[in-house]
């Protein structure tokens, strides 16, 4: 995740725009060595929490013993990073950090809403937690200097990303709820059987409006109402039912 963030830093503010040898088109997102920048800030989404969630309970470990009520945070956090056995974890939470700065900068939003969700969650257990409520301010600053250094290096591009939705011609936007009528249609034609695994870019193009043009979806832009457009309905509940066993 670090090698994507500093290979994605490298290649868009040198203005190269490429994957290594390759240029492919329109590649002018901060999205590594992904062609899609959605995918991109998907994989950094998913390491962030996992990652300032160890280097928070490493951290704490440390703190744990003889720790005295009258103990700040400044103090605590103090005696968990003099700690020579933890500096690796001061390099998790940078990598944590850099990963997270990778988010805002692709520009992605849904990843961008997932990160802050995360960061969220994490303070509502630190905080339910009372022996853990002080620690909760930890993953607030990390948010608020993400946001801060991301608007330094690309405050047009990130702002950009959400006045759209807000002025209504975010192209982006408009051709995903086009996808996802679509998907519901489809769902309300084959609710129980599916139209089939692995079926919708062989099939989308039939039931898509005219908002999209002259171009033609392979996929519907939604993971979940997918499953179900191509698995039915007992199909899609076995799919949410695997998610939260895992």
């Amino acid at each position: 995740g670090f090698f994507q963030f500093i290979y994605g830093a490298y290649e868009h503010f040198s203005g190269r725009h490429q994957i290594f040898w390759n240029q492919p088109d329109n590649l002018k997102f901060f999205n590594g060595t992904f062609l899609n920048y959605n995918h991109f800030a998907g994989m950094m989404g998913m390491l962030v929490p996992v990652l300032l969630g160890f280097a928070l309970a490493s951290m704490l470990r440390v703190v744990e013993g003889g720790k005295k009520a009258n103990q700040s945070v400044r103090f605590r956090l103090n005696k968990a990073l003099s700690n020579p056995r933890h500096n690796w974890t001061v390099l998790v939470a940078m990598f944590a950090f850099t990963m997270a700065l990778g988010i805002l900068l692709s520009g992605s939003r849904s990843a961008g809403l997932i990160l802050g969700l995360s960061l969220l969650l994490m303070t509502t257990f630190l905080i339910v937690r009372r022996r853990h409520r002080s620690w909760a301010v930890v993953p607030i600053l990390i948010a608020c200097a993400v946001v801060l250094v991301a608007a330094y290096f690309s405050f047009d591009r990130v702002r950009g990303r959400f006045t759209g939705i807000k002025e209504g011609v975010d192209s982006s936007l408009l051709s995903r709820v086009e996808l996802w009528r679509t998907g519901t249609q489809m769902l309300q034609q084959f609710t129980w059987t599916g139209i089939g695994a692995g079926v919708t870019p062989s099939l989308l193009y039939r039931y898509q409006g005219t908002a999209l043009g002259d171009r033609y979806g392979v996929h519907l832009h939604n993971d979940w109402l997918q499953g179900f457009v191509e698995l039915g309905v007992p199909g899609g509940l076995v799919l949410v039912l695997l998610a939260g066993v895992f």
